[in-house]
């Protein structure tokens, strides 16, 4: 390689770090945004909150749309943990605590350890609630979103959802 064209090429990777730094911001926003859905919330039989927020915004999200008249109940995912508490033994609480009815929620206990065993492990209590469409509390979890599509797709999965191709498939929407 040439001294010149290796001038080059660094100069072109300094350039580059210095348009990233400086417009990192709005690198990041537009990457951001084109992963956060903006449609407005529709009605649903449930508001499922999937497990892993430890600071309570999936819960009051959830809760804060059956308020708003978009669902009946929220459907909260209660994989144990510390001190044999199960995470839905604390979050239904917090969000008491924060002004909104215990009857909004239920409690679906289980033991799974990643988003797809989450995702088998609630199928039965939404078969037993009777959910036929859901909302996912914070939908920006592509993780979740992949996990459950994948359930869905390997299992008589009922629940008509955004996230669930199958039931594009079966024109449940």
């Amino acid at each position: 390689m040439r001294p010149k064209s290796r001038a080059r090429r660094w100069l072109l990777v300094l350039a580059l770090a210095v348009i990233a730094v400086v417009f990192h911001s709005q690198i990041l926003g537009a990457l951001g945004a084109y992963l956060v859905r903006t449609d407005p919330p529709r009605k649903a039989d449930a508001v499922l909150v999937l497990a892993g927020d430890g600071w309570g915004h999936r819960i009051l999200t959830a809760a804060q749309l059956v308020r708003d008249g978009y669902a009946p109940k929220v459907l909260v995912s209660g994989p144990d943990g510390s001190y044999g508490l199960h995470e839905s033994d604390l979050a239904i609480p917090f969000a008491v605590k924060h002004g909104y009815p215990e009857s909004y929620f239920v409690a679906a206990v289980h033991s799974g350890r990643s988003t797809r065993a989450e995702a088998l492990a609630l199928l039965p209590e939404i078969h037993r609630e009777g959910i036929r469409r859901m909302r996912q509390a914070l939908r920006a979890r592509a993780k979740a979103a992949r996990a459950a599509a994948k359930v869905a797709s390997s299992s008589a999965f009922p629940c008509a959802d955004e996230t669930n191709p199958a039931s594009k498939a079966d024109g449940a929407r």
